[in-house]
């Protein structure tokens, strides 16, 4: 009677294990950094998307994205230094290896403050007690 030896592999879908803090709030000119962890056989690739833009850099101006692999799990980090209006909206982690549906978590992110207004000098007779509007 002769033996075999053989190994079975087995393929796990991604699944996100540590999603990004939910509804962050960062003041203009502030910094915020979200984070995102999976696992899955084989390790998943994690991307970042932001109001349904594909973050692709690695490294641009005031955007870093850093990932490490270990074994089964990906860790990946997005910096985000001197924030600005333009960086509010909601980003989306992807964690996806091949196998299965990729796995997506959502987060909120808000720039908040400094407003600018436009006020004529000198006011206008009409305008004096007139009051000033001003959208953030």
């Amino acid at each position: 009677m002769s033996s075999s030896n053989f190994t079975l592999k087995y393929l796990v879908s991604s699944l996100i294990t540590v999603p990004p803090v939910m509804d962050t709030v960062v003041a203009v000119r502030g910094n915020f950094t979200l984070r995102c962890e999976a696992t899955g056989f084989p390790a998943p690739n994690i991307t970042w998307v932001q109001n349904m833009t594909e973050i692709n850099m690695i490294v641009e101006e005031r955007r870093v994205v850093t990932t490490m692999t270990s074994n089964l799990t990906t860790l990946s980090t997005l910096m985000v230094q001197q924030a600005m209006r333009n960086d509010s909206g909601t980003y989306t982690c992807r964690a996806d290896n091949g196998v299965g549906e990729p796995d997506t978590v959502n987060v909120s992110v808000t720039v908040q403050g400094e407003c600018t207004a436009w006020v004529h000098y000198p006011p206008l007779p009409s305008h004096r007690f007139s009051p000033l509007l001003m959208i953030c």
